[in-house]
């Protein structure tokens, strides 16, 4: 019922944030029950023919090489999911990390991944016979041993990190997604995301899962090479990991699911503590800005008799004999909102190559606009 539930679960998850990358979780967690299902299946129907320990291991490898690489492409579409996921981690408040154990966490995924990658290798090598057979035996021993840094215990650890407990421990922590939840919505942790609370603790799962789905595989594949090389049946120990995957994998969608509940959608965009132009920002300057100018300047036939009124949208046509406006730069646009000054002034240009056009205005009534310099 378990996996039921799981699948059905992801399909509720699907019609929110990350609804592809969960589609594509659910579609790898299939493809490697029923491919370990079928293969289990297929040796057993090898074994029954007359055929060496090399013929068997070679369609057992190509086997796994067909599923690894079904499975290749899936995990691509979600390998950006990944590595971000992974540089969010590390950006996690160290209070938080210590709290959930996050340096273990990563820890156990970046070695099943590893692990992942030289088993594919070992394969594909075996295939082409370029190895020994001894070290893809050795390999398959050491994936399933019990020391604490094996594929197997890793696997299980992660399991615990995530659910805050062991089997039967009456004493645990909070659960992963309930800590990296209510440290999301805090604004502490506000600035630092580009996703939403809910689209991280989702691909915080994508992560995880993908992760164990890789350590699954591998588990499994290594007793079917252990069970070929004549080193037990193994069939009992696939039986109960399928048990245990199926049991894990639907209690930590059920917390996520909690976890979800009270997960917001939206995230924000803060400010640097330090501005960088052209980097955090882009200036634009002279886009709006006060022009003084003088009415026969900008009325079309050369006159200074209307009123502001009639000036609400113009331009500079002129410079009548390059008096006050040959001292400043020509204004290219258009002039809007005309204010009429009748006093005498003083005008403090600005330096040349700088963003204002005047640094001080007096009038003769002592009024200033700007800082006198």
């Amino acid at each position: 019922m378990k996996i039921v539930l799981f699948i059905f679960i992801i399909s509720l998850l699907s019609s929110s944030s990350g609804a592809i990358s969960l589609q594509l979780i659910a579609k790898l967690f299939e493809l490697i029950y029923s491919s370990t299902r079928g293969s289990w299946k297929l040796l057993e129907m090898i074994q029954q023919h007359p055929l060496t320990i090399v013929e068997i291991e070679n369609k057992l490898l190509t086997k796994l090489t067909k599923i690894s690489e079904n499975i290749d492409i899936i995990v691509d579409r979600l390998d950006m999911v990944e590595r971000d996921m992974l540089n969010k981690f590390n950006d996690i408040q160290s209070e938080i990390r210590y709290e959930i154990q996050m340096n273990s966490l990563i820890d156990n995924i970046a070695d099943i991944e590893t692990s992942y990658t030289l088993f594919k290798s070992y394969a594909n090598q075996s295939l082409n016979g370029t190895i020994e057979k001894y070290t893809l035996k050795n390999f398959a021993q050491q994936t399933v041993s019990h020391s604490e840094n094996s594929v197997y215990s890793k696997f299980l650890k992660i399991h615990i990190l995530i659910l805050g407990k062991e089997f039967g421990q009456l004493i645990s922590r909070e659960e992963f997604f309930d800590v990296m939840s209510n440290y999301l919505a805090t604004e502490s942790s506000q600035c630092y995301t580009t996703q939403s609370p809910a689209q991280l603790l989702t691909n915080m799962f994508i992560l995880l899962q993908v992760t164990q789905y890789k350590a699954f595989l591998m588990i499994q594949y290594s007793w079917m090479l252990l069970r070929i090389y004549n080193k037990g049946d193994f069939i009992k120990e696939s039986n109960i990991l399928k048990s245990i995957f199926v049991e894990q994998i639907g209690d930590q969608t059920e917390a996520l699911l909690k976890s979800l509940n009270g997960a917001k959608n939206s995230f924000w965009r803060c400010d640097p503590q330090i501005h960088v132009k052209e980097k955090t920002y882009t200036q634009v300057t002279n886009f709006l800005q006060g022009y003084i100018v003088n009415e026969v300047d900008i009325n079309p036939g050369g006159t200074c008799w209307q009123n502001c009124a009639y000036y609400s949208n113009t331009k500079q046509y002129d410079c009548y004999e390059n008096l006050f406006c040959a001292t400043q730069p020509k204004c290219n646009g258009t002039i809007l909102g005309c204010r009429y000054h009748y006093k005498d002034m003083w005008v403090c240009h600005s330096p040349p190559n700088t963003s204002r056009l005047y640094d001080y205005i007096q009038f003769d009534n002592d009024d200033i606009y700007g800082k006198e310099t």
